[in-house]
């Protein structure tokens, strides 16, 4: 048995992620993903990609009133 991570090669995570190779390279660039190179092409960690992809969820920036469908105004959030 072995202790190494669960790895793709960087054509899977495009695939995998829906994004370009730029987009992971800074990833990967930043500390954010974790990959190895130990011959001509990289393997990139699957657990630190799929966390790097979950961080960059959007927001809304307005609040929806789920009883009547309604959009709240900015600022004001329904106490109830």
């Amino acid at each position: 048995m072995s202790n190494l991570p669960d790895t793709i090669f960087m054509t899977e995570a495009m695939e995998r992620w829906k994004c370009d190779r730029k987009a992971i390279d800074k990833g990967i660039s930043d500390g954010l993903i974790i990959a190895f190179k130990p011959g001509k092409r990289k393997l990139i960690d699957v657990e630190s990609g799929d966390k790097w992809f979950l961080a960059s969820q959007i927001k809304p920036k307005r609040e929806l009133d789920i009883k009547t469908g309604k959009i709240l105004p900015r600022g004001r959030r329904r106490c109830r």
